[in-house]
């Protein structure tokens, strides 16, 4: 699952996903 930042810099998309987004990119790292 990809999101551009575009998306993630939606209010609504940042909120919805952002904290789970950086879950994953923490556990990539």
């Amino acid at each position: 699952m990809f999101f551009p930042m575009e998306v993630l810099e939606m209010p609504s998309m940042n909120e919805r996903w952002g904290p789970y987004l950086r879950c994953l990119h923490l556990e990539k790292e």
